[in-house]
This record gives C-alpha cells, sequence and structure tokens, in this order.
C-alpha cells in the first residue's frame, strides 16, 4: 500500500461585496507516493509527501499511475470492489461539506475584516478565490483535512488526468 491525499477544488465567490457564492468542483483526483508506505521513517518525503514537487523526482514517478494521479471514478471504483464502499456516497458528501465549512468561515471573515455593512455601498467589490483541498481518510472511512491551499497548483503538464480537469 503506498500513501496518498485527496485533492479537491473549492471557489468563492463575493458579488457587489455583498453577496457570497461557494462552489464545489465534484472531481479531484487522487495524488499518490511512488514508494510503499513505511512508518518507520517519517523523514523520508518520498513516501510521506505525494505533491508533485516531491514525486516527480523519484525514479519511479508514474510507474504505477501516469504523474501519480488516479481520477475519483477509478478510486470509487477500487473502493465498491475492495471495501464495498460507495464514494459518492460516504467519502464525497464529507469533503463536500467540510469545503462548504470553509467556505462560509471564509466569507464570515472576509465580512470581519472589511467591517461589513451591507448599506455601505463605497467598498463595492467582485473577486473570486480558488483553494484546492487536501483530505486524508482514515480506516473508518472518516475524511480529515490535511491543508487549504490558497494558490493550489494547476500545471496540467504531469498527467492527462490533470490536463482534462483543470484545463
Amino acid at each position: 500500500m503506498r500513501k496518498f491525499d485527496i485533492r479537491v477544488f473549492g471557489l468563492a465567490q463575493i458579488i457587489e461585496g455583498a453577496h457570497f457564492r461557494g462552489y464545489f468542483y465534484k472531481e479531484g483526483y487522487i495524488r499518490t507516493s511512488c514508494y510503499k508506505y513505511d512508518c518507520s521513517d517519517l523523514s523520508d518525503a518520498e513516501i510521506h509527501l505525494t505533491n508533485d514537487a516531491i514525486q516527480q523526482k523519484c525514479e519511479d514517478y508514474a510507474k504505477y499511475e501516469p504523474g501519480n494521479k488516479i481520477s475519483f471514478k477509478d478510486f470509487a471504483t477500487y473502493l465498491k470492489n475492495y471495501r464495498k464502499v460507495d464514494f459518492d456516497e460516504i467519502i464525497l458528501p464529507q469533503m463536500r461539506d467540510i469545503v462548504a465549512q470553509s467556505l462560509e468561515a471564509f466569507w464570515l471573515r472576509i465580512q470581519e475584516i472589511n467591517g461589513f455593512n451591507p448599506g455601505n455601498r463605497s467598498n463595492i467589490i467582485n473577486q473570486f478565490e480558488m483553494f484546492g483541498y487536501d483530505f486524508m481518510i482514515d480506516e473508518d472511512l472518516n475524511v480529515i483535512l490535511i491543508e487549504v491551499n490558497t494558490n493550489p497548483c494547476l500545471d496540467t503538464t504531469p498527467c492527462p488526468l490533470l490536463n482534462r480537469l483543470i484545463t
């Protein structure tokens, strides 16, 4: 078994400084390590970090999957066959809920920082921010947020899956 994490995207949209919309891109991908999981050496970045900056330097990069990435569809098939788990019913809703909660917290914080006052239209802004969310799953199928990236990698060259998803 190799270590993996899950990357999904969320988008925050502020409209005229007074309205907020959050979006969840329901198709993400699984990022895998090149090497078999081994917790005896926690300092080995090639085993424990699944991002491209680390994995692309590995001798076994793309040995098991193109660009060390697996689609949600392929991961769902694996879970269905080996764990009898429906990805779309068990895993995806947990990620969507966490993304929704974080986007709501983002909007509340923006309002707090800017002294939000719906009657004050002097600071009308239209903007958006995209976030990359990284998750892991524990053995009980609980989804755990690892981190939220405000500048997620949008490079499409490492693999065909990213080219399709990100483009």
